[in-house]
């Protein structure tokens, strides 16, 4: 994630909210999850055009 000129890890945006550290493998799990039940919900919603938000992209 970047803000500004500082790039910050996913990983420690998670720590720094309480949720302790996270392994990158466990991320990405998470992330597909999350990702797999956000599609579904536009599915279900009716959405013609469904997107996962570009999570499936490298950055």
């Amino acid at each position: 994630m970047q803000h500004g000129n500082l790039y910050i890890p996913v990983t420690h945006l998670i720590a720094k909210e309480g949720c302790g550290p996270i392994e990158p493998v466990t991320l990405a799990q998470r992330a597909a999850s999350r990702v797999e039940e956000v599609v579904r919900e536009q599915a279900d919603a009716g959405v013609d055009v469904i997107d996962d938000g570009e999570m499936s992209k490298p950055s």
